[in-house]
């Protein structure tokens, strides 16, 4: 296991460089609640194809918020067709939603 910097996609990208195991896994969130910025979708996306990873990307606090259809991030990104795993939750904006 090995944890990236705050939204560095330059450091990620050492690390997977760096590892030797057989199967890699990106986890990030799509927005970070605490401070309210978004992941580069694309550059995960760009990552997860260059290292042959698995990309899981947490759009709970995305859904209905960003992309035309309310898809989240990657949606919004272009790139929803690359998220192996999308993570969402039916207590944020799905909750607001009437």
């Amino acid at each position: 296991l090995h944890i990236y910097r705050h939204n560095d996609l330059a450091h990620l990208e050492r690390l997977l460089s760096a590892s030797a195991a057989p199967r890699k896994l990106i986890v990030s969130d799509s927005v970070f609640s605490m401070d309210g910025d978004a992941a580069d979708a694309a550059g995960l996306a760009a990552l997860r194809d260059r290292h042959g990873a698995l990309l899981v990307l947490d759009e709970a606090h995305a859904t209905l918020v960003y992309g035309e259809g309310g898809g989240g991030v990657a949606e919004q990104a272009g790139v929803a067709d690359r998220v192996d795993v999308s993570v969402g939750t039916l207590s944020k904006a799905f909750g607001a939603h009437g």
